[in-house]
């Protein structure tokens, strides 16, 4: 899928942070040579000279113990000199829109002899969190299409697995047919590793990723019979059943309740990015356009595993968005959708 992110700065209202008064930031994509980067605009009551390190974390949706759950992880840093009480950093992002937090801070080593003297009794603080969401406007709607492609995926990585257990049933068979399979799902696993798909729906994707991987590792640890039937597969080093990644004993059916589950889990992080989308657009003069473009999106995905069961209430509240609402209401919707949000981080366990 085609990035949706522009090829030229956007300043976006929604990007704005501050705390108290020594920093602030406003931050816009920027796409360069194939990267994609934060422009980070900064304001400082610091003295010139100083110099701030700054660490980019986005935060990722990541399923775990029957929940989904944002999980920060570094995506860039930089060294930022303040100079007429304004800074600039530039971290490379992956592709893709996110929900991320600015790590600033004043670290002694940093900072010249003279910055340090000049740093002296100016601030008490030396650590600011700036949490801010960076998409563009057209990045929510065009996420179903995205979703589409890992679908395709899954359903590719089920075929395999299917595969793999026909054939691995007998040893003369495995010795004819499995260099196509293993070379089948080496470049599905290619695919997925370059997918956009990985920064829209990261937990999905790292389930799809997680199966395909265990799949592979598993087609070494196979074992027949002295008739050419096979035992099972065996973990060499222990003389035990191999477990999958998520510790079960390793079949073939537990590789694709997993892949069934992940359907599930991509529907949710889509929902997700309905009620985030709505975060970033509900104080801005777009918030009616916004929800119009939310109305379409939705209607794309409303029978996906994951969305269907809050796609009408969801549905409602981006209507009532479209037109003209009062604050006290919008407020209102605010509380509908966070309670919606609670549900679709309660992932389905995949069923034995």
């Amino acid at each position: 899928m085609k990035s949706p992110l522009p090829a030229v700065l956007i300043t976006l209202l929604s990007s704005t942070a501050a705390l108290a008064q020594d920093v602030s930031i406003a931050t816009a994509f920027k796409t360069a040579k194939g990267k994609t980067k934060i422009r980070i605009d900064g304001k400082t009551s610091l003295p010139d000279e100083t110099v701030l390190r700054i660490t980019l974390y986005r935060l990722d949706e990541r399923a775990a113990g029957g929940r989904l759950e944002p999980v920060a992880t570094v995506t860039g840093s930089a060294l930022a000199p303040v100079a007429r009480k304004t800074f600039y950093a530039e971290p490379t992002v992956p592709p893709g829109g996110g929900c991320f937090r600015a790590i600033v801070e004043l670290i002694d080593e940093d900072q010249t002899p003279d910055a340090q003297i000049a740093l002296q009794g100016k601030t008490s603080t030396r650590r600011w969190e700036i949490p801010f969401q960076q998409w563009s406007d057209e990045y929510v709607p065009a996420l179903p299409k995205s979703l589409v492609t890992l679908d395709g995926f899954r359903q590719d990585a089920i075929a395999l697995v299917d595969r793999v257990e026909r054939i691995a049933v007998n040893a003369d068979l495995w010795k004819k047919e499995s260099p196509a399979v293993i070379k089948e799902a080496e470049l599905l696993l290619k695919k997925l590793t370059s997918s956009l798909t990985r920064g829209s729906f990261p937990a999905a994707h790292a389930e799809v990723v997680s199966v395909v991987s265990n799949l592979l590792a598993s087609l070494q640890l196979l074992k027949w019979n002295a008739d050419g039937s096979l035992e099972g597969v065996w973990d060499y080093h222990t003389g035990n059943m191999a477990k999958t990644h998520k510790h079960e004993d390793f079949s073939w059916d537990a590789l694709r309740r997993y892949l069934e589950a992940a359907g599930d889990i991509g529907g949710r992080e889509m929902g997700l990015w309905f009620v985030k989308e709505f975060q970033r657009t509900r104080a801005t003069k777009g918030r009616a356009a916004a929800a119009l473009g939310l109305r379409t999106a939705l209607g794309q995905v409303a029978d996906h595993a994951g969305v269907a069961p809050h796609a009408r209430q969801l549905d409602g509240c981006f209507a009532e968005l479209n037109g003209a609402v009062a604050e006290e209401r919008v407020g209102a919707i605010a509380d509908g959708l966070a309670a919606i949000e609670a549900k679709l981080r309660e992932t389905q366990p995949a069923k034995k």
